[in-house]
């Protein structure tokens, strides 16, 4: 797990043990938001686009996620948890070429780091973050400020079921899916914590209070 630790801090380059080179700070301000379903992310980043409106937002994905990756568990064969893990990898590189292409300030809707929240889950072996992590270190991600948005899993049990469709029952929540959100919620503090980055936890706060906290951070991290 150290060396999952060491290969997060290095991918993102932005642990407090390392510094954004000043030409890179003054060509792109790259502020990253992630954080599990329910967690208040993609409310706070509308909010953002009001607060900081010179910024460009970058979406989470440049087409919709196939349904096989969606669908997809730790008890999938490893073939498919490569397949699908990777194609999530390559819209994350696809983003970070995207953000390349823009200057000044840049809010992305999550990055690279998010994905191995998800790919952590997948057996205890680890193997699919390690064939992730053999990727991501080969590529020179553009470094930014990384923030993680969390709430507890009861609160965003609550979340979900109030926006639900219909499609997933609370029954069906309490047997299945809210223990994948409990592993999930806890890969996200696991991730946060190794990398060295912000963790806002959204459950007692509203999305005002979470936004206001974020562009802070941002403010801050860029001596805006």
């Amino acid at each position: 797990m150290r060396m999952f630790n060491e290969a997060y801090r290095q991918i993102t380059g932005i642990n407090e043990d390392s510094i954004i080179p000043e030409t890179e700070r003054s060509i792109r301000q790259v502020l990253y938001i992630d954080g599990p379903l329910c967690s208040g992310k993609t409310t706070v980043l509308n909010l953002l686009s009001v607060e900081i409106p010179d910024a460009v937002i970058i979406p989470e994905f440049d087409r919709e996620i196939p349904t096989a990756h969606i669908s997809i568990s730790k008890a999938s064969p490893l073939v498919d948890l490569l397949r699908s893990q990777f194609w999530f990898y390559g819209q994350h590189l696809a983003k970070d070429k995207l953000i390349r292409q823009y200057t000044g300030k840049i809010i992305a809707d999550r990055g690279i780091l998010g994905l191995f929240c998800y790919s952590n889950l997948f057996g205890t072996d680890q193997a699919v973050t390690q064939k992730i992590i053999d990727r991501a270190m080969k590529y020179s991600w553009t470094p930014g400020l990384y923030v993680f948005l969390t709430a507890d899993p009861a609160v965003i049990k609550a979340r979900f079921l109030q926006r639900n469709d219909g499609t997933l029952t609370e029954t069906e929540w309490d047997h299945g899916f809210g223990t994948y959100i409990h592993r999930l919620h806890q890969s996200v503090e696991a991730v946060a914590a190794a990398a060295g980055i912000p963790l806002l936890d959204t459950s007692n706060q509203s999305p005002q209070e979470v936004t206001t906290a974020i562009k802070q951070l941002y403010y801050e991290f860029f001596n805006f």
